[in-house]
């Protein structure tokens, strides 16, 4: 059974923010890439960016760097988890752009939520941003990811730090997932929230 997760797609929230421009001329880190749906799709379709896609699992980057064989499209795979101190490539790098689609929200209030926003503000350049896709509280149930809040993120990307830029209403994509926990209410979209979040000294 695949991931609920890996829908085989760029995320639709992802394919906006390419073709508004979000990703062009930028350093572009996926975080939580998985099978790199997304970041393939942000290496061909963004102009003039480079992409790093970035996952725990090496397995998953092994299908990213399979899929972009013989492309040359400008992403490379990098291997990090990031509840733990920066290592090997991404030691002391920063970037444009950070991308995290639905990686924020599979960590509850505490150590490792803490933990996982040091890295990012350790990885986003000053001026640059972090773009997140996380599911909302409008989500009914409890089963699956934490459901986040706006002011869960207002909290982790507060001053001095970060400026929380725009919290919108948004949409994760999945294959059919029961998070209500009755077995019959199975959804394929998912309410979630699209940040911008703009890295600042502090």
């Amino acid at each position: 059974m695949e991931a609920p997760w890996e829908i085989g797609r760029a995320q639709a929230a992802v394919v906006n923010l390419v073709y508004d421009g979000t990703f062009d001329g930028c350093s572009v880190l996926d975080v939580g890439c998985g099978i790199g749906d997304n970041s393939l799709y942000i290496a061909r379709h963004a102009r003039k960016a480079i992409v790093t896609a970035c996952d725990l699992v090496e397995r998953a980057l092994d299908v990213v760097r399979h899929k972009a064989a013989g492309t040359g499209l400008p992403l490379e795979c990098v291997q990090q988890d990031l509840l733990t101190p920066l290592q090997g490539e991404l030691q002391g790098r920063q970037f444009d752009v950070v991308l995290d689609a639905n990686v924020y929200h599979c960590f509850s209030p505490g150590p490792d939520r803490d933990a996982y926003v040091a890295n990012l503000a350790r990885l986003v350049r000053l001026g640059g941003r972090l773009v997140m896709l996380v599911f909302s509280d409008k989500q009914g149930g409890s089963r699956g990811p934490v459901r986040v809040s706006q002011a869960d993120i207002r909290a982790s990307f507060g001053p001095p730090g970060w400026e929380v830029e725009s919290i919108e209403d948004a949409v994760t994509e999945s294959n059919p997932i029961d998070l209500v926990g009755d077995g019959e209410t199975l959804q394929t979209e998912v309410p979630a929230y699209l940040a911008h979040v703009l890295r600042k000294a502090g």
